[in-house]
């Protein structure tokens, strides 16, 4: 059996990977702040109870702060809007370096 945060962690990313492309399809975002603002929106429709840019956690050596957070259970998303030259396996450095 999975975890409940593995779960539910596939959920919100199976629900955000499925209609993010539908809310841009006619024109890209501005910013990341407008992804998250989608995001966002996408979450409350699904009453998940999100803290965003909430808590600092400490990671290795350092903190970050997450684009939303979860209390229960505990689950943190990174939304990133990725433009230009940047890869994903350059994005996702970036997150485990903040």
């Amino acid at each position: 059996m999975e975890p409940p945060a593995r779960l539910f962690a596939e959920r919100i990313a199976k629900l955000i990977t499925g209609a993010i492309p539908l809310a841009f399809k006619t024109r890209l975002p501005s910013s990341e702040k407008e992804v998250q603002d989608h995001v966002e929106s996408l979450m409350k429709g699904c009453s998940e109870e999100l803290s965003r840019e909430f808590p600092h956690v400490n990671f290795a050596l350092g903190s970050t702060v997450p684009g939303f957070s979860l209390s229960v259970p505990y689950v943190y998303i990174a939304v990133k809007y990725l433009r230009g030259n940047t890869t994903p396996i350059r994005a996702r450095a970036g997150i485990a370096k903040d």
